[in-house]
């Protein structure tokens, strides 16, 4: 198999100029962590949370990883290198349904945010009754 312009001969461990900045590569991967909390603020209404909470989001990271993975497998066989650098949308372009892209782009921004909000007070009471913190 022949090498193309844009396989890299070295792996390089610090970033250069050619490289994506980290506030790209955070706004990539943090909501797929986010959803990890999920459990733990359900822990009251678990029947055995302390089976439960380490084996979901141990299944959530799973999950996620073989998403992640495939969608880095599709992309690699599906979309040319200079698109990828190029093109931010180009996954939007490949869909069927753009709207369907949108929409799940705003479901999940709408449901982590909202997450968080109602999860917050229902950690505070999970620590309070269970007197995490003493003065």
């Amino acid at each position: 198999m022949g090498t193309s312009e844009y396989t890299p001969e070295t792996v390089h461990l610090f970033s250069d100029e050619t490289s994506v900045s980290l506030d790209v590569v955070f706004a990539l991967f943090f909501p797929a962590l986010t959803g990890f909390t999920a459990g733990n603020a359900m822990s009251e209404d678990l029947k055995n949370s302390k089976k439960s909470i380490p084996l979901g989001t141990l299944s959530a990271i799973g999950v996620g990883l073989v998403i992640y993975l495939g969608l880095a497998v599709f992309i690699a066989l599906n979309v040319n290198s200079e698109g990828l650098k190029t093109d931010y949308n180009f996954l939007m372009k490949m869909a069927l349904f753009t709207l369907a892209v949108v929409a799940g782009i705003w479901g999940a921004i709408l449901s982590s945010a909202l997450g968080g909000i109602l999860r917050s007070s229902r950690i505070l009471k999970v620590i309070s009754i269970n007197k995490v913190i003493i003065d």
